[in-house]
Protein backbone atom coordinates (compact mmCIF):
# COMPACT_ATOMS: atom_id res chain seq x y z
CA UNK A 1 0.00 0.00 0.00
CA UNK A 2 1.32 3.98 -0.68
CA UNK A 3 2.09 5.60 2.03
CA UNK A 4 1.06 8.78 0.16
CA UNK A 5 -2.52 9.70 0.94
CA UNK A 6 -4.17 12.36 -1.35
CA UNK A 7 -7.87 14.13 0.39
CA UNK A 8 -8.59 17.53 -0.16
CA UNK A 9 -6.32 18.39 -2.88
CA UNK A 10 -3.23 18.17 -0.03
CA UNK A 11 -0.97 14.94 0.35
CA UNK A 12 -0.26 13.27 3.41
CA UNK A 13 2.99 11.56 3.51
CA UNK A 14 2.60 8.82 6.17
CA UNK A 15 5.87 7.73 6.81
CA UNK A 16 7.55 10.92 6.32
CA UNK A 17 4.65 12.43 9.00
CA UNK A 18 3.94 15.48 6.97
CA UNK A 19 1.58 17.54 4.99
CA UNK A 20 2.16 19.31 1.16
CA UNK A 21 -0.18 21.87 -0.64
CA UNK A 22 1.14 22.73 -4.07
CA UNK A 23 4.26 21.13 -3.27
CA UNK A 24 5.43 22.89 -0.01
CA UNK A 25 5.36 21.09 3.01
CA UNK A 26 3.03 22.40 5.75
CA UNK A 27 4.11 22.69 9.01
CA UNK A 28 2.18 20.47 11.25
CA UNK A 29 2.60 18.99 14.80
CA UNK A 30 3.18 15.16 15.38
CA UNK A 31 0.71 14.77 17.59
CA UNK A 32 -1.85 16.52 15.23
CA UNK A 33 -0.58 14.70 12.34
CA UNK A 34 -1.35 11.44 14.02
CA UNK A 35 -4.42 12.59 14.49
CA UNK A 36 -4.97 13.54 10.61
CA UNK A 37 -3.96 10.01 9.61
CA UNK A 38 -6.32 8.40 12.09
CA UNK A 39 -9.01 10.32 10.74
CA UNK A 40 -8.40 10.22 6.58
CA UNK A 41 -7.56 6.30 7.30
CA UNK A 42 -11.15 6.03 9.08
CA UNK A 43 -13.02 8.39 6.20
CA UNK A 44 -16.58 8.35 6.48
CA UNK A 45 -17.06 6.82 9.99
CA UNK A 46 -17.91 8.39 12.85
CA UNK A 47 -14.92 8.21 15.76
CA UNK A 48 -15.28 8.66 19.28
CA UNK A 49 -12.92 10.59 21.33
CA UNK A 50 -11.77 7.84 23.05
CA UNK A 51 -10.84 6.07 20.26
CA UNK A 52 -9.00 8.85 19.23
CA UNK A 53 -7.56 8.83 23.08
CA UNK A 54 -6.05 5.70 22.64
CA UNK A 55 -4.77 5.63 18.84
CA UNK A 56 -2.78 8.82 19.21
CA UNK A 57 -2.33 9.92 22.84
CA UNK A 58 -2.39 5.87 24.24
CA UNK A 59 1.35 7.55 26.01
CA UNK A 60 0.16 10.14 28.06
CA UNK A 61 -2.19 11.01 30.83
CA UNK A 62 -4.84 13.85 29.17
CA UNK A 63 -8.45 14.41 28.33
CA UNK A 64 -10.74 16.24 25.80
CA UNK A 65 -8.76 19.60 25.56
CA UNK A 66 -5.58 18.20 23.31
CA UNK A 67 -8.66 16.63 20.59
CA UNK A 68 -10.23 20.00 20.27
CA UNK A 69 -6.69 21.69 20.10
CA UNK A 70 -5.29 19.31 17.20
CA UNK A 71 -8.62 19.32 15.10
CA UNK A 72 -8.60 23.50 15.48
CA UNK A 73 -4.95 22.64 13.60
CA UNK A 74 -6.49 20.79 11.13
CA UNK A 75 -9.03 22.84 10.02
CA UNK A 76 -6.48 25.81 9.61
CA UNK A 77 -4.21 23.65 7.56
CA UNK A 78 -7.34 22.79 5.48
CA UNK A 79 -8.44 26.28 5.48
CA UNK A 80 -11.55 27.12 3.74
CA UNK A 81 -12.46 23.24 2.78
CA UNK A 82 -14.85 21.47 5.56
CA UNK A 83 -12.75 18.45 5.96
CA UNK A 84 -13.92 17.33 9.52
CA UNK A 85 -17.68 16.70 10.67
CA UNK A 86 -18.29 17.19 14.47
CA UNK A 87 -20.56 14.71 15.60
CA UNK A 88 -22.28 16.08 19.14
CA UNK A 89 -21.64 13.41 22.23
CA UNK A 90 -20.62 10.93 19.15
CA UNK A 91 -16.91 12.15 17.64
CA UNK A 92 -15.57 13.35 14.65
CA UNK A 93 -15.72 12.22 10.94
CA UNK A 94 -13.27 13.10 8.27
CA UNK A 95 -15.67 14.22 5.10
CA UNK A 96 -13.07 14.49 1.62
CA UNK A 97 -12.14 11.29 -0.14
CA UNK A 98 -9.35 9.75 0.26
CA UNK A 99 -7.05 7.95 -2.91
CA UNK A 100 -4.16 6.23 -2.06
CA UNK A 101 -1.62 7.87 -4.79
CA UNK A 102 0.16 4.67 -6.21
CA UNK A 103 4.11 4.43 -6.89
CA UNK A 104 3.53 5.12 -10.45
CA UNK A 105 1.45 8.21 -9.48
CA UNK A 106 -2.10 7.65 -10.82
CA UNK A 107 -4.22 7.17 -7.96
CA UNK A 108 -6.06 4.56 -6.99
CA UNK A 109 -9.78 4.79 -5.02
CA UNK A 110 -8.63 3.62 -1.43
CA UNK A 111 -11.07 1.96 0.71
CA UNK A 112 -13.74 4.39 1.61
CA UNK A 113 -16.76 4.20 4.04
CA UNK A 114 -18.91 2.89 0.84
CA UNK A 115 -18.05 -0.54 2.34
CA UNK A 116 -19.91 0.45 5.53
CA UNK A 117 -22.14 2.64 4.64
CA UNK A 118 -24.91 -0.30 4.73
CA UNK A 119 -24.11 -2.66 7.00
CA UNK A 120 -27.28 -5.47 5.98
CA UNK A 121 -26.47 -4.40 2.23
CA UNK A 122 -25.41 -7.68 1.19
CA UNK A 123 -24.43 -8.39 2.22
CA UNK A 124 -27.07 -6.60 5.73
CA UNK A 125 -28.26 -8.51 4.98
CA UNK A 126 -27.92 -7.54 4.43
CA UNK A 127 -27.70 -7.94 3.97
CA UNK A 128 -27.64 -7.43 4.62
CA UNK A 129 -28.86 -8.27 4.50
CA UNK A 130 -27.62 -7.25 3.83
CA UNK A 131 -25.14 -7.24 3.06
CA UNK A 132 -24.67 -8.76 4.73
CA UNK A 133 -21.59 -9.83 5.75
CA UNK A 134 -19.05 -11.79 7.54
CA UNK A 135 -11.63 -15.37 13.62
CA UNK A 136 -9.86 -13.67 16.06
CA UNK A 137 -6.14 -13.23 16.60
CA UNK A 138 -5.12 -16.02 14.82
CA UNK A 139 -8.45 -17.91 14.58
CA UNK A 140 -8.27 -18.45 11.35
CA UNK A 141 -5.16 -20.12 10.95
CA UNK A 142 -4.78 -22.16 14.27
CA UNK A 143 -8.67 -23.07 14.04
CA UNK A 144 -9.79 -23.04 10.76
CA UNK A 145 -13.23 -24.57 9.81
CA UNK A 146 -12.91 -26.49 6.53
CA UNK A 147 -16.46 -27.37 5.67
CA UNK A 148 -16.97 -30.17 3.00
CA UNK A 149 -18.67 -29.70 -0.21
CA UNK A 150 -22.59 -31.11 0.46
CA UNK A 151 -25.46 -31.34 -1.94
CA UNK A 152 -26.80 -27.73 -1.87
CA UNK A 153 -29.25 -25.79 -0.27
CA UNK A 154 -32.80 -26.90 0.38
CA UNK A 155 -35.44 -24.01 0.20
CA UNK A 156 -39.00 -24.14 1.99
CA UNK A 157 -40.94 -21.33 0.18
CA UNK A 158 -44.11 -19.03 1.70
CA UNK A 159 -46.95 -21.86 2.26
CA UNK A 160 -49.91 -20.20 -0.13
CA UNK A 161 -52.52 -19.52 1.79
CA UNK A 162 -55.55 -20.19 0.14
CA UNK A 163 -58.36 -20.54 3.65
CA UNK A 164 -60.70 -18.21 3.35
CA UNK A 165 -60.88 -18.12 7.33
CA UNK A 166 -59.50 -14.24 8.43
CA UNK A 167 -57.79 -15.78 11.22
CA UNK A 168 -55.40 -17.49 9.22
CA UNK A 169 -53.40 -14.97 7.85
CA UNK A 170 -50.11 -16.13 9.83
CA UNK A 171 -50.06 -19.15 7.18
CA UNK A 172 -47.81 -17.72 4.50
CA UNK A 173 -44.56 -17.46 6.47
CA UNK A 174 -45.77 -19.25 10.30
CA UNK A 175 -45.99 -22.68 8.49
CA UNK A 176 -43.20 -22.34 6.47
CA UNK A 177 -41.19 -21.46 9.50
CA UNK A 178 -42.35 -24.51 11.42
CA UNK A 179 -41.60 -26.73 8.33
CA UNK A 180 -37.84 -24.95 8.02
CA UNK A 181 -37.04 -25.41 12.42
CA UNK A 182 -38.09 -29.07 11.73
CA UNK A 183 -35.15 -29.59 8.98
CA UNK A 184 -31.84 -28.98 10.92
CA UNK A 185 -28.94 -28.40 8.41
CA UNK A 186 -26.23 -31.06 8.15
CA UNK A 187 -22.95 -31.48 6.36
CA UNK A 188 -24.71 -32.63 3.40
CA UNK A 189 -27.68 -29.64 2.72
CA UNK A 190 -28.36 -26.37 4.64
CA UNK A 191 -31.85 -25.27 4.69
CA UNK A 192 -32.42 -22.19 4.31
CA UNK A 193 -34.13 -20.47 6.94
CA UNK A 194 -36.69 -18.29 6.60
CA UNK A 195 -35.89 -14.52 5.85
CA UNK A 196 -33.52 -16.25 3.72
CA UNK A 197 -35.30 -17.77 1.60
CA UNK A 198 -37.34 -14.56 1.31
CA UNK A 199 -33.98 -13.08 0.26
CA UNK A 200 -33.56 -15.90 -2.39
CA UNK A 201 -36.71 -14.90 -3.61
CA UNK A 202 -36.09 -11.11 -3.56
CA UNK A 203 -32.92 -12.00 -6.07
CA UNK A 204 -34.47 -13.97 -8.21
CA UNK A 205 -37.24 -10.79 -8.43
CA UNK A 206 -40.06 -13.48 -7.65
CA UNK A 207 -43.66 -12.59 -6.68
CA UNK A 208 -44.51 -12.43 -3.29
CA UNK A 209 -47.80 -15.50 -4.72
CA UNK A 210 -48.55 -17.15 -7.69
CA UNK A 211 -45.03 -19.01 -8.39
CA UNK A 212 -45.13 -20.26 -11.70
CA UNK A 213 -42.54 -23.15 -12.84
CA UNK A 214 -39.97 -20.73 -14.36
CA UNK A 215 -39.83 -19.32 -10.71
CA UNK A 216 -38.31 -22.40 -9.57
CA UNK A 217 -35.88 -22.14 -12.34
CA UNK A 218 -35.00 -18.65 -11.08
CA UNK A 219 -34.73 -19.73 -7.52
CA UNK A 220 -32.62 -22.87 -8.70
CA UNK A 221 -30.61 -20.35 -10.48
CA UNK A 222 -29.73 -17.99 -7.70
CA UNK A 223 -29.44 -20.10 -4.79
CA UNK A 224 -27.72 -23.15 -5.34
CA UNK A 225 -31.15 -25.08 -4.35
CA UNK A 226 -31.23 -28.95 -5.00
CA UNK A 227 -34.55 -29.05 -3.56
CA UNK A 228 -37.71 -26.63 -3.65
CA UNK A 229 -40.42 -27.19 -1.01
CA UNK A 230 -43.64 -25.45 -2.72
CA UNK A 231 -47.06 -25.97 -1.23
CA UNK A 232 -50.72 -24.43 -0.51
CA UNK A 233 -52.99 -24.84 2.24
CA UNK A 234 -56.59 -24.75 1.39
CA UNK A 235 -60.23 -26.53 3.10
CA UNK A 236 -61.97 -26.01 5.93
CA UNK A 237 -61.53 -25.73 10.01
CA UNK A 238 -60.56 -29.18 10.51
CA UNK A 239 -60.95 -30.39 7.17
CA UNK A 240 -57.57 -28.92 5.61
CA UNK A 241 -55.34 -30.04 2.66
CA UNK A 242 -51.78 -29.32 2.38
CA UNK A 243 -50.99 -29.64 -1.35
CA UNK A 244 -46.76 -30.06 -1.55
CA UNK A 245 -44.85 -30.08 -4.95
CA UNK A 246 -41.10 -31.24 -4.13
CA UNK A 247 -39.10 -29.82 -6.88
CA UNK A 248 -36.12 -31.02 -7.90
CA UNK A 249 -34.14 -29.59 -11.21
CA UNK A 250 -35.37 -32.25 -13.52
CA UNK A 251 -38.23 -33.73 -11.57
CA UNK A 252 -41.04 -32.63 -9.52
CA UNK A 253 -43.18 -34.46 -7.10
CA UNK A 254 -46.55 -33.99 -5.96
CA UNK A 255 -49.06 -35.06 -2.90
CA UNK A 256 -51.16 -33.95 -0.59
CA UNK A 257 -51.59 -34.22 3.08
CA UNK A 258 -54.70 -33.77 5.06
CA UNK A 259 -55.72 -33.07 8.39
CA UNK A 260 -57.74 -31.15 11.20
CA UNK A 261 -54.53 -29.78 12.64
CA UNK A 262 -51.92 -27.11 10.95
CA UNK A 263 -49.42 -27.67 12.94
CA UNK A 264 -49.58 -31.32 12.84
CA UNK A 265 -49.53 -31.05 8.64
CA UNK A 266 -46.62 -28.51 8.36
CA UNK A 267 -44.87 -31.36 10.99
CA UNK A 268 -45.74 -34.21 8.71
CA UNK A 269 -44.63 -32.65 5.89
CA UNK A 270 -41.66 -31.75 7.28
CA UNK A 271 -41.04 -35.63 7.84
CA UNK A 272 -41.86 -36.13 4.51
CA UNK A 273 -38.62 -33.54 3.25
CA UNK A 274 -36.74 -34.87 5.74
CA UNK A 275 -37.20 -38.45 4.12
CA UNK A 276 -36.27 -37.48 0.93
CA UNK A 277 -33.19 -36.01 1.83
CA UNK A 278 -31.83 -38.01 4.53
CA UNK A 279 -32.56 -35.37 7.28
CA UNK A 280 -32.97 -36.39 10.97
CA UNK A 281 -35.51 -33.87 12.37
CA UNK A 282 -35.50 -32.50 15.54
CA UNK A 283 -37.44 -33.59 18.15
CA UNK A 284 -40.92 -32.93 18.01
CA UNK A 285 -41.99 -29.56 19.72
CA UNK A 286 -45.92 -28.76 19.84
CA UNK A 287 -45.58 -26.26 21.82
CA UNK A 288 -43.50 -24.25 19.36
CA UNK A 289 -44.44 -21.21 17.84
CA UNK A 290 -43.20 -19.74 15.00
CA UNK A 291 -42.05 -16.00 15.45
CA UNK A 292 -43.01 -15.36 11.75
CA UNK A 293 -46.79 -15.66 12.78
CA UNK A 294 -47.06 -12.60 13.93
CA UNK A 295 -48.71 -10.70 10.93
CA UNK A 296 -47.24 -7.41 12.22
CA UNK A 297 -43.77 -8.85 11.16
CA UNK A 298 -45.02 -9.88 8.13
CA UNK A 299 -46.38 -6.74 6.60
CA UNK A 300 -42.95 -5.23 7.86
CA UNK A 301 -41.17 -7.90 6.02
CA UNK A 302 -42.73 -6.84 2.86
CA UNK A 303 -42.14 -3.00 3.45
CA UNK A 304 -38.32 -3.85 3.68
CA UNK A 305 -38.51 -6.20 0.82
CA UNK A 306 -39.74 -3.11 -0.88
CA UNK A 307 -37.04 -1.01 0.67
CA UNK A 308 -39.90 1.02 2.89
CA UNK A 309 -37.25 0.95 5.79
CA UNK A 310 -39.20 3.79 7.61
CA UNK A 311 -42.70 2.15 7.57
CA UNK A 312 -41.25 -1.54 8.70
CA UNK A 313 -39.68 0.51 11.29
CA UNK A 314 -43.00 1.45 12.67
CA UNK A 315 -44.39 -1.97 12.72
CA UNK A 316 -41.52 -3.62 13.92
CA UNK A 317 -42.25 -1.18 16.66
CA UNK A 318 -45.50 -1.97 16.85
CA UNK A 319 -44.68 -5.73 16.18
CA UNK A 320 -41.96 -5.47 19.48
CA UNK A 321 -45.01 -3.95 22.02
CA UNK A 322 -47.04 -7.52 21.24
CA UNK A 323 -44.12 -9.81 21.67
CA UNK A 324 -41.59 -8.36 23.29
CA UNK A 325 -39.27 -11.41 23.47
CA UNK A 326 -40.01 -12.62 19.41
CA UNK A 327 -36.00 -12.59 18.44
CA UNK A 328 -36.98 -12.37 14.66
CA UNK A 329 -38.48 -8.83 15.51
CA UNK A 330 -36.01 -7.68 17.94
CA UNK A 331 -33.13 -8.71 15.36
CA UNK A 332 -34.57 -6.86 12.29
CA UNK A 333 -36.18 -3.80 14.19
CA UNK A 334 -31.83 -3.72 15.21
CA UNK A 335 -31.31 -3.38 10.76
CA UNK A 336 -33.76 -1.07 10.67
CA UNK A 337 -32.14 0.97 13.69
CA UNK A 338 -28.73 0.58 12.12
CA UNK A 339 -29.96 1.74 8.48
CA UNK A 340 -31.44 5.03 10.42
CA UNK A 341 -27.70 4.98 12.14
CA UNK A 342 -29.40 4.65 15.48
CA UNK A 343 -26.34 2.01 16.35
CA UNK A 344 -26.57 2.71 20.04
CA UNK A 345 -30.45 2.17 20.36
CA UNK A 346 -29.66 -0.29 18.14
CA UNK A 347 -27.13 -2.36 20.20
CA UNK A 348 -29.08 -2.07 23.63
CA UNK A 349 -32.15 -4.13 21.29
CA UNK A 350 -29.41 -6.21 20.53
CA UNK A 351 -28.05 -7.22 23.83
CA UNK A 352 -31.32 -7.62 24.87
CA UNK A 353 -32.61 -10.01 22.29
CA UNK A 354 -29.23 -12.33 23.34
CA UNK A 355 -29.65 -12.20 26.31
CA UNK A 356 -33.35 -13.29 25.65
CA UNK A 357 -32.00 -16.19 23.16
CA UNK A 358 -29.80 -17.23 25.80
CA UNK A 359 -32.44 -18.30 27.89
CA UNK A 360 -33.84 -20.30 25.01
CA UNK A 361 -30.67 -21.79 23.87
CA UNK A 362 -31.75 -20.42 20.29
CA UNK A 363 -27.94 -20.97 18.97
CA UNK A 364 -29.11 -20.21 15.50
CA UNK A 365 -30.91 -16.72 16.30
CA UNK A 366 -27.56 -16.36 18.81
CA UNK A 367 -25.41 -16.55 15.15
CA UNK A 368 -27.44 -14.04 14.11
CA UNK A 369 -27.57 -11.14 16.63
CA UNK A 370 -24.16 -11.41 17.55
CA UNK A 371 -23.22 -11.02 13.83
CA UNK A 372 -25.40 -7.92 13.39
CA UNK A 373 -23.90 -6.36 16.51
CA UNK A 374 -20.70 -6.75 15.25
CA UNK A 375 -21.71 -5.23 11.96
CA UNK A 376 -23.05 -1.81 14.31
CA UNK A 377 -19.89 -1.67 16.24
CA UNK A 378 -18.15 -1.90 12.17
CA UNK A 379 -20.50 0.53 11.26
CA UNK A 380 -19.28 2.73 14.53
CA UNK A 381 -15.74 2.54 13.84
CA UNK A 382 -14.43 -0.73 16.06
CA UNK A 383 -13.69 -3.15 13.89
CA UNK A 384 -11.58 -4.84 17.06
CA UNK A 385 -14.73 -5.03 18.76
CA UNK A 386 -17.09 -6.31 16.06
CA UNK A 387 -14.27 -9.28 15.51
CA UNK A 388 -14.24 -10.31 19.32
CA UNK A 389 -18.11 -10.55 18.96
CA UNK A 390 -18.16 -12.46 15.54
CA UNK A 391 -16.07 -14.97 17.60
CA UNK A 392 -19.30 -16.11 19.46
CA UNK A 393 -21.72 -15.70 16.55
CA UNK A 394 -19.08 -18.25 14.41
CA UNK A 395 -19.87 -20.26 17.58
CA UNK A 396 -23.21 -20.75 17.62
CA UNK A 397 -23.42 -21.22 13.42
CA UNK A 398 -21.30 -23.74 13.57
CA UNK A 399 -23.17 -25.75 16.16
CA UNK A 400 -26.75 -25.14 14.31
CA UNK A 401 -24.85 -25.67 10.34
CA UNK A 402 -25.92 -22.61 9.46
CA UNK A 403 -23.30 -22.71 6.45
CA UNK A 404 -25.10 -19.27 5.29
CA UNK A 405 -24.70 -17.76 7.76
CA UNK A 406 -21.10 -18.55 8.48
CA UNK A 407 -20.44 -17.39 5.01
CA UNK A 408 -22.00 -13.88 6.72
CA UNK A 409 -19.61 -13.72 9.71
CA UNK A 410 -16.39 -14.71 7.66
CA UNK A 411 -17.24 -11.90 5.13
CA UNK A 412 -18.33 -9.64 8.16
CA UNK A 413 -14.82 -10.70 9.66
CA UNK A 414 -13.19 -9.77 6.25
CA UNK A 415 -14.13 -6.35 6.07
CA UNK A 416 -13.18 -5.74 10.17
CA UNK A 417 -10.15 -6.96 9.07
CA UNK A 418 -9.83 -4.64 6.05
CA UNK A 419 -10.99 -1.47 8.10
CA UNK A 420 -7.80 -2.32 10.49
CA UNK A 421 -5.72 -2.55 7.66
CA UNK A 422 -4.81 -5.80 8.51
CA UNK A 423 -4.83 -7.05 4.57
CA UNK A 424 -4.11 -10.82 5.14
CA UNK A 425 -6.55 -11.88 7.18
CA UNK A 426 -8.92 -10.10 5.66
CA UNK A 427 -8.08 -11.85 2.34
CA UNK A 428 -8.11 -15.11 4.66
CA UNK A 429 -11.51 -14.33 5.59
CA UNK A 430 -13.05 -13.25 2.45
CA UNK A 431 -11.79 -16.72 0.96
CA UNK A 432 -13.46 -18.55 3.78
CA UNK A 433 -16.96 -16.81 3.31
CA UNK A 434 -16.52 -18.05 -0.47
CA UNK A 435 -16.00 -21.94 1.06
CA UNK A 436 -18.83 -21.81 3.01
CA UNK A 437 -21.35 -20.47 0.08
CA UNK A 438 -19.69 -23.34 -1.63
CA UNK A 439 -20.89 -25.71 0.72
CA UNK A 440 -24.63 -24.63 -0.01
CA UNK A 441 -23.79 -23.86 -3.55
CA UNK A 442 -25.03 -20.41 -3.08
CA UNK A 443 -23.62 -18.55 -6.48
CA UNK A 444 -24.76 -14.92 -4.82
CA UNK A 445 -22.16 -15.25 -2.02
CA UNK A 446 -19.10 -16.51 -3.85
CA UNK A 447 -20.06 -13.91 -6.47
CA UNK A 448 -19.82 -11.17 -3.38
CA UNK A 449 -17.00 -12.94 -1.80
CA UNK A 450 -15.05 -11.81 -5.33
CA UNK A 451 -16.46 -8.73 -5.50
CA UNK A 452 -15.21 -8.38 -1.81
CA UNK A 453 -11.37 -9.82 -2.79
CA UNK A 454 -11.33 -7.17 -5.54
CA UNK A 455 -12.20 -4.15 -3.62
CA UNK A 456 -9.44 -5.65 -1.33
CA UNK A 457 -6.62 -6.24 -3.82
CA UNK A 458 -7.79 -2.77 -5.42
CA UNK A 459 -7.40 -0.98 -1.93
CA UNK A 460 -3.87 -2.06 -1.88
CA UNK A 461 -2.77 -0.96 -5.49
CA UNK A 462 -3.16 -4.77 -6.68
CA UNK A 463 -4.64 -4.10 -9.90
CA UNK A 464 -4.13 -7.42 -12.10
CA UNK A 465 -5.53 -9.44 -8.74
CA UNK A 466 -8.26 -7.49 -8.42
CA UNK A 467 -9.28 -8.00 -12.34
CA UNK A 468 -8.61 -11.47 -11.75
CA UNK A 469 -11.10 -11.97 -8.69
CA UNK A 470 -13.51 -9.24 -10.79
CA UNK A 471 -13.60 -11.88 -13.56
CA UNK A 472 -14.38 -14.68 -11.67
CA UNK A 473 -17.41 -12.56 -9.99
CA UNK A 474 -18.81 -11.80 -13.01
CA UNK A 475 -18.46 -15.01 -14.35
CA UNK A 476 -20.44 -16.38 -12.12
CA UNK A 477 -23.07 -13.55 -12.24
CA UNK A 478 -23.92 -14.17 -15.93
CA UNK A 479 -23.96 -17.77 -15.21
CA UNK A 480 -26.80 -17.33 -12.90
CA UNK A 481 -28.07 -14.14 -13.68
CA UNK A 482 -27.54 -12.53 -10.83
CA UNK A 483 -28.64 -9.19 -11.96
CA UNK A 484 -28.96 -7.44 -8.55
CA UNK A 485 -24.83 -7.82 -8.02
CA UNK A 486 -24.09 -6.93 -11.85
CA UNK A 487 -23.88 -3.23 -11.03
CA UNK A 488 -21.83 -3.39 -8.14
CA UNK A 489 -19.57 -5.81 -9.62
CA UNK A 490 -19.12 -3.61 -13.14
CA UNK A 491 -18.92 -0.41 -10.63
CA UNK A 492 -15.54 -2.57 -9.22
CA UNK A 493 -14.35 -3.31 -12.68
CA UNK A 494 -14.50 0.56 -13.37
CA UNK A 495 -12.74 1.26 -10.72
CA UNK A 496 -10.10 -1.26 -11.80
CA UNK A 497 -9.77 0.10 -15.51
CA UNK A 498 -11.31 3.85 -15.50
CA UNK A 499 -9.67 3.60 -18.72
CA UNK A 500 -12.34 1.41 -20.13
CA UNK A 501 -15.81 3.54 -18.88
Amino acid sequence: MSDVLETANHEIHLNSCKVTYKGEDLKIRTKTFLLLKFLVESAGLVVSKQQILDEVWQDVVTDDQVIFQSIKELRKIFDGIDVIKTYPRKGYAWVPPVTSKMHNDTPAKSQQSSIFTTINRKSLFVSLGILLLITVFGFLANNQYQPQSSEGSVVILPVVNELTNGDHQWVRLGVMDQVIHRLPSSTLYGVLQTDDVLAVMKRAQLPAIDLKREDMDSIFSVSGATLIVASNLSGNINDYQLIYNLHRRNSIERGVILGENITVMANQLAALVGKKIDLNLTDEDITYHSDFANEMLAAALNKINNQEYSAAKILLTAAKEIEPNNLVVSRHLAQMLIINNQLEEAQENLHKAIAQAQIQDNKRELARLHTILSQSYLRAGNPTKAIDILMSAQRNAKAVNDWLYLGYIASTRGKAYQFSQRFTLAAEAFESAINYHKVIQCPFGQAQGFIALAELALSQGEHENAQQQIERSLAIIEERGLSGLKETALEVSQMINPTKA
